[in-house]
């Protein structure tokens, strides 16, 4: 993904690909989003996988990523936005809106 021309094949798998070669392609990418999101050319797989090809569970997944590492490891229960998991886990707001910012601030400072 990280690669100036290899980018190109893994855009191909996942506009002309089947749904196992999407999917394996995806869960390589989960868990590493935040570092690769600031990579010019695994952006843009991240961004065309986001909005053409993941289903409601695999961008939840992504979205919680700038929650934290901490929440994304100990975190088992289902995808939510924002507001329901810092209801569910109030002793971990400040963490997750500290790891969010952080977040966040180094995507736009670049």
């Amino acid at each position: 993904m990280k690669s100036k021309y290899a980018h190109f094949l893994v855009l191909k798998f996942l506009k002309h690909g089947n749904k196992l070669q999407r999917q394996i392609i995806i869960d390589s990418f989960i868990g590493k989003v935040t570092s690769l999101l600031r990579h010019p050319f695994a952006s843009l797989i991240i961004d065309d996988a986001y909005y053409d090809f993941c289903t409601a569970e695999e961008k939840g997944k992504i979205i919680q990523e700038f929650y934290g590492p901490e929440f994304r490891l100990f975190h088992k229960g289902r995808v939510g936005h924002l507001e329901e998991i810092l209801k569910e886990n109030p002793d971990k707001r400040n963490s997750i809106l500290k790891n969010l910012k952080e977040s966040v601030e180094g995507l736009t400072s670049k």
